[in-house]
């Protein structure tokens, strides 16, 4: 699956995608993190690439982050999990 690459920075410019990954997506944001409206740009590429369906369901696992908190609606074949907040994960 391409990657999405957020850039912290008010602007997007095309430069910043030259010469990576075809089908990679970008986006920019003041503090670099991803928020809701590219966590939607973000959950719309993955479904775009992963085609979930009715008979190949994706489970995405995401952590606590308030930009995960959104309703999306692109039907009942990726179904999102989202911890709370302050989960700690260790690997063991």
């Amino acid at each position: 699956m391409p990657p999405m690459m957020i850039f912290k920075r008010k602007q997007m410019s095309e430069l910043l995608l030259k010469g990576i990954p075809r089908d990679t997506i970008g986006g920019v944001s003041e503090n670099g993190w991803r928020e809701s409206e590219l966590f939607i740009k973000w959950l719309e590429h993955f479904v775009h690439h992963v085609q979930p369906s009715e008979y190949r369901k994706v489970l995405s696992v995401l952590d606590g982050h308030a930009s995960h908190k959104l309703q999306h609606s692109n039907s009942n074949q990726n179904i999102l999990v989202s911890f709370k907040g302050e989960s700690k994960w260790q690997v063991t």
